[in-house]
């Protein structure tokens, strides 16, 4: 889950779209037979008090996901993932831990671009002599 609130820590108390679907999933995957009271009850606790969703919030959000085929009720207000909501969840980590990456890549690909810039500049380079 701490990835999730890390996020949240960078943005304040503002809620990205689609971070309460990932949450909730990620949720009930890491706790399968959790109620919405439990959702909430963790969100809240696992934010340190910045996200503090009501349950008009959060079992409209439910319903969603059960309609998708994402979630299942097991037992009288008890959910689960489905396997569509796993391979969902899946992608949804895909996505993210491409994201961390470029965050990580983008700076280091416009160094090796201003070195390579830098270097063609100067007369008698190696870039320089090649192209001649």
């Amino acid at each position: 889950m701490g990835m999730l609130f890390c996020l949240l820590s960078k943005i304040g108390s503002s809620i990205p779209r689609g971070f309460s679907r990932r949450y909730i999933l990620q949720f009930i995957k890491q706790h399968p037979m959790i109620t919405a009271k439990e959702i909430v009850d963790m969100a809240i606790e696992q934010s340190e008090g910045k996200w503090k969703p009501s349950p008009g919030y959060i079992y409209p959000m439910i319903w969603k996901l059960l309609a998708k085929g994402l979630i299942s009720e097991v037992d009288n207000g008890r959910y689960s993932l489905t396997k569509q909501g796993m391979k969902l969840f899946s992608d949804i980590e895909w996505a993210y831990n491409l994201l961390e990456k470029k965050e990580y890549i983008i700076p280091r690909i416009k160094n090796i671009g201003k070195s390579i810039a830098n270097a063609l500049s100067i007369p008698g380079s190696i870039f320089i002599a090649r192209i001649h």
